[in-house]
């Protein structure tokens, strides 16, 4: 009998020195755990052109940047018309992972629909650190600006979208264009390309980072938070870092930001953070469409929108088309200013 208590004694001794090691010495182990299961990076064996549904998709284009992940895959609509729109889509993945071909099929049904879409991939950490993915929305976009001549490519009548971590990534991005004080806050420059931003669409970001870690406060969602912030941003004690507040994006929303379509499940995810953003922009007068759900009515988990056989997931694709189609331009105007690293 004692040395069946000595056996559990040893157990939980090791356990709670792997969970030491798993919190506050390296993120190395819960990492690779995490690159493997939910946030796994799939591979990518498709040719680098075909058909889907005749959709011509043109995949791993380049763009230009110093940065790993530096590719886009493009869907062009069967109707190349010069006033169609394009939109540029950035992946999710919880910045350690994912991929742009986890978008495909929404990415296909937008192009059916009549959009030109760019899905750019990025530089995931800990390979790159924040705000690395910030910049490179912005090289992928002058990327495109410089392309426009060759493919159908209408930068005045621009869409960005973002899911998940990409959603964040979105919004930072657009508030950069919008704010000298900070653009220089996360280090970029600014350069003039032709574009015009018609609006934003974001499904299911976390746009609080420290909310977030801190509600997973205990248990296997702290040691998710906390491991991805400490990646991500470089530095275990994240949360008393200088740079974290610069992720919050509720604190840079000006009256410019464009308008913007905002949704989020009810399950697992920061519906939370959303219903705080739309508010956030709906007090700066800023157009804001929303899509929630009520829990006696629909269950939706994170990146529900891309369960395209359920209701939630159907709703919201009808939001996306109709909020596109009313906001979209049909002339071709002036030029915005971009930012860029």
């Amino acid at each position: 009998m004692p040395y069946l208590w000595l056996g559990l004694g040893l157990s939980t001794l090791l356990l709670a020195l792997t969970a030491f090691l798993l919190l506050y010495v390296s993120p190395g182990p819960l990492l690779h755990l995490m690159q493997r299961t939910i946030f796994k990076i799939p591979v990518d064996s498709r040719p680098t052109a075909y058909f889907d549904r005749q959709v011509k998709v043109i995949v791993s284009l380049p763009y230009i940047s110093d940065r790993p992940g530096n590719t886009y895959d493009l869907y062009l609509p069967p109707r190349q018309l010069p006033q169609t729109p394009t939109i540029l889509w950035v992946h999710g993945g919880g910045y350690i992972g994912g991929d742009k071909l986890e978008v495909r099929p929404y990415a296909t049904a937008l192009a059916e629909a009549g959009y030109t879409v760019a899905v750019m991939n990025y530089a995931l950490a800990p390979q790159s650190l924040y705000p690395a993915p910030v910049l490179q929305v912005g090289e992928c976009l002058r990327t495109l600006a410089e392309q426009t001549e060759g493919r159908p490519l209408n930068l005045q009548n621009l869409f960005i979208a973002g899911d998940s971590a990409g959603a964040q990534i979105t919004c930072q991005f657009i508030e950069a264009q919008q704010d000298p004080r900070y653009a220089a806050l996360l280090g970029l420059k600014t350069v003039d390309v032709a574009y015009r931003l018609q609006g934003a669409l974001l499904y299911c970001g976390p746009y609080k980072m420290k909310a977030a870690a801190s509600i997973a406060s205990s248990g296997p969602a702290a040691c998710l938070f906390r491991t991805i912030g400490w990646v991500y941003e470089g530095q275990r004690n994240w949360l008393k870092g200088e740079r974290v507040s610069s992720t919050e994006v509720e604190n840079f929303l000006t009256p410019a930001f464009p308008p913007t379509y905002i949704t989020d499940g009810n399950l697992f995810s920061f519906e939370a953070h959303a219903r705080s953003l739309a508010k956030h922009l709906q007090d700066l007068q800023v157009p804001v469409v929303t899509r929630f759900f009520d829990r006696r009515r629909h269950k939706a988990l994170h990146e529900y929108q891309f369960q395209l056989d359920s209701e939630p997931a159907r709703l919201t694709w009808t939001d996306t088309l109709n909020f596109l189609n009313h906001f979209r331009s049909h002339s071709a105007e002036p030029l915005g200013c971009l930012t860029l690293a």
